[in-house]
């Protein structure tokens, strides 16, 4: 008789569990099938605002293709972007967004707009009036916000919107995004956690330099932009040299801390066979910064992209914000459909595409490797030339 009775408990223990998966996986599918379903915010449409740090030639794209995901799901009618010129920026891409969406669902209103131009007193002034507009007029429901400074001021618990970061290199790092509690329950920031590590590995197989030098000003926030943390890691794991070179230059005029930068990369390419580049005051005074390198021959790598390459740098990556776009989207769609940001698995990993200035490498003599226009590597980079005209 106990025997039987086992048995049977045995089996209503296992049918408990049984209902229990199917219970479950027919909520997570029920929540899988409504976290992209259009839906109104309690009757009214939903009001999206945008922040940017500054201005780069990605952002308007980045908002496009993020307006076309949304489109794709359903949120809004497929805009019509022949209306608008090829180089708009992101200002002229938000205004003709206002005046051109249709949708049942959402709002993208003119005066939903800031970029703080990478300057320091627009970026506080912004900070302050997005703050007390979310706090008082209470009309935004999401925030889209691009670059490290603008995710940066978004990240606190002085408001409750939900925020969708993008285009930060490590939020991580600069205290965006956090781990288990501390974390912001409302702020969302997709990330490539080893995107830095990668590119510094890459030139270092490129090269092979045996100390690497970069220049950062404790003062400000370039530890953080000038990736020391990821550069000392590697430095351990490859066994090179990192050769920091501290100077204060953020706080003055801009001439002249292109003239202190100008001296400190100078010196540092005396004691250094290749620099990390990430310390510039404004890109107009990168190539004559540039040039102080190419006496010693100095092999160089940014990774803040093509304008870089451009301006002199050796080495840089192409990154492809854009096709994350369905991604962020669909994180609209989610945080709209009541998933709090935090939930959301903030790891992805990008595309990048190597370019080179064949002018600054023939400059340095640095000979670029013959197979290296058509390596591949299938997990992270694509290689391909850029020819300096």
């Amino acid at each position: 008789m106990k025997k039987k009775l086992t048995v049977i408990s045995i089996l209503l223990i296992l049918l408990l569990a049984m209902t229990a998966v199917l219970i479950i996986c027919s909520e997570l599918g029920s929540d899988e099938k409504i976290s992209n379903t259009p839906r109104l915010n309690n009757g009214r449409k939903w009001n999206i605002a945008y922040l940017q740090s500054g201005e780069n030639s990605h952002n308007a794209q980045i908002l496009k293709a993020l307006v076309d995901g949304l489109a794709q799901l359903g949120w809004l009618k497929p805009v019509n972007w022949a209306g608008l010129a090829k180089d708009a920026g992101s200002r002229q891409c938000w205004n003709y967004l206002s005046s051109n969406v249709s949708s049942e669902y959402l709002v993208f209103a003119k005066d939903a707009y800031w970029s703080s131009e990478w300057q320091n007193s627009q970026r506080f002034h912004n900070r302050k009036e997005i703050l007390t507009r979310l706090n008082d007029a209470k009309d935004i429901d999401l925030l889209i916000a691009i670059g490290t400074w603008s995710g940066q001021d978004m990240a606190t618990n002085l408001h409750k919107v939900p925020v969708l970061v993008i285009s930060s290199i490590n939020p991580k790092t600069a205290g965006i995004i956090q781990d288990g509690a501390q974390g912001f329950q409302h702020i969302f920031a997709k990330y490539d956690p080893d995107m830095i590590a990668r590119q510094i590995r890459m030139f270092h197989l490129l090269t092979g330099f045996k100390k690497l030098g970069v220049v950062y000003d404790p003062s400000d926030s370039t530890k953080l932009y000038g990736n020391i943390e990821d550069l000392k890691s590697a430095a351990a794991e490859k066994k090179f040299e990192l050769i920091i070179k501290t100077v204060s230059y953020s706080s003055l005029p801009p001439a002249e801390s292109a003239k202190v930068l100008y001296k400190a990369y100078e010196d540092l390419s005396k004691e250094a066979d290749a620099i990390w580049v990430t310390a510039i005051v404004d890109s107009a005074y990168l190539p004559e910064i540039i040039k102080s390198l190419y006496k010693n021959k100095i092999p160089t790598w940014s990774p803040y992209g093509e304008r870089f390459v451009e301006a002199g740098v050796l080495f840089s990556v192409r990154t492809f914000p854009a096709e994350n776009a369905a991604d962020y989207a669909e994180t609209i769609a989610m945080i709209f459909n009541g998933v709090l940001p935090r939930d959301i698995n903030p790891q992805m990993s990008n595309r990048y595409e190597l370019i080179i200035n064949h002018a600054t490498a023939k400059t340095i003599d640095y000979k670029i490797p013959r197979g290296l226009l058509f390596a591949t590597d299938n997990n992270y980079l694509t290689f391909k030339a850029k020819e300096k005209k």
